[in-house]
């Protein structure tokens, strides 16, 4: 089973991207608190990177900014390339399959807002392009 939930801030806004057959795309750095503190005391946070695709892709842009706390649900994806170096670059990303804005209704944009606590985005597997 290879199936991720994240709660998250955005780490900056989400900017769209179109393939050559004008698919939406983005991705995005959810910065994620760790559950437990360090030696320090302090609570660690990793930044997780993350991508999405079509429709809700253009959602999040329209309605999230840096900053924004929403939830993801999703999978691990791996992908690896060859640099100029012929050097193999490993990729790991959660591939978002829906989200929620998850921040209280005062910290939203009153004009821009449908989505309010948590309504859940879905995303169909007949969305992905792969």
């Amino acid at each position: 089973m290879n199936h991720v939930n994240l709660i998250g801030r955005l780490t900056k806004d989400i900017e769209v991207k179109y393939t050559d057959n004008n698919t939406p795309t983005a991705t995005f750095t959810l910065a994620v608190p760790r559950s437990y503190k360090g030696a320090n005391g302090e609570r660690q946070t990793d930044f997780i990177r993350c991508v999405i695709w079509n429709k809700p892709a253009e959602i999040l842009q329209q309605y999230a900014t840096k900053g924004s706390r929403i939830g993801v649900d999703g999978e691990v994806r791996v992908r690896s390339y060859e640099d100029e170096n012929q050097k193999t670059i490993y990729i790991t990303e959660i591939l978002v399959r829906q989200f929620m804005f998850l921040d209280s209704k005062k910290h939203q944009n009153e004009d821009s807002e449908p989505f309010v606590d948590g309504q859940e985005i879905p995303i169909d597997d007949e969305n992905l392009p792969f």
